[in-house]
């Protein structure tokens, strides 16, 4: 091999190594520009909470709820900010039954919301508490006025608590029935008695007591009391429909002297 040769290759060689570093520096280069800037933008106002938007809301203001998640606009960053924490803490309100919450970059926060829905209030040591269909409770009260809701009585219970569920099979027979009922009906209901299981009774607004028992064979009870209720409701004072294939009805009978 001639000497010029050998000097060509070992210089081309010596590029080739040259340009290898010269690559690796630049992107050396590259990744700690593009990782400064990005710490430079984390840490900036950049992303920082602008604004909070809710929905699903009905009981709840937009001012409950945005207080409740605790997230600071202007201060807390979308990018430093715990999703499932701002969702824990919604959680701890009773009114609230799930959420979800996610980040619209680059300042918003959306918060997503399923209220309970409240069914019945009962009494328990003087006050009024408020239960959804799963016997969640939801709200304290102290007078009737609170709740324009049926009132579930005569129920025995130890303990009743906000945000926990109660415990009670008779109670759990009363709200499956009242919930079981046309709505139209069960707008006209103004309280529950619920002593036991077999003595459920709804008490409507009109002096009507139906006594309708557990919560069985519902659909055929239900349609057995519409039809009862159609043929001459004002004259009717009780009706007995725990056996449903024997219902028994009772009518208002006038005293002597009334016309």
């Amino acid at each position: 091999m001639r000497v010029d040769e050998y000097h060509l290759r070992q210089q081309k060689r010596v590029r080739i190594k040259w340009f290898k570093r010269l690559r690796l520096l630049v992107l050396i280069a590259v990744i700690y520009l593009v990782a400064a800037g990005g710490i430079k933008l984390y840490n900036s106002s950049y992303f920082n909470v602008k604004k909070i938007t809710v929905i699903g809301n009905r009981q709840l203001s937009d001012k409950e709820v945005k207080k409740l998640s605790d997230v600071r606009v202007s201060k807390d960053s979308l990018l430093k900010i715990s999703v499932s924490e701002i969702e824990k803490r919604l959680l701890k309100n009773s009114l609230i039954k799930s959420t979800e919450v996610s980040r619209d970059f680059p300042d918003t926060i959306r918060i997503k919301i399923v209220e309970r829905e409240p069914i019945a209030c009962l009494t328990f040591k003087d006050k009024l508490f408020l239960i959804d269909k799963d016997l969640f409770v939801l709200l304290a009260g102290s007078s009737a006025d609170v709740f324009d809701l049926p009132q579930i009585k005569d129920l025995k219970l130890n303990h009743v608590q906000v945000g926990k569920r109660i415990n009670s099979e008779i109670l759990s027979q009363a709200i499956k029935s009242l919930t079981s009922l046309n709505p139209s009906l069960r707008a006209d209901i103004d309280f529950v008695s619920a002593a036991s299981v077999d003595r459920i009774s709804f008490f409507t607004l009109d002096n009507i007591e139906i006594l309708y028992g557990k919560a069985g064979d519902i659909e055929r009870k239900n349609f057995v009391l519409k039809e009862i209720l159609a043929e001459n409701r004002e004259k009717i004072i009780f009706i007995d429909i725990r056996q449903v294939s024997k219902p028994i009805v009772r009518y208002f009978e006038k005293s002597a002297g009334q016309e």
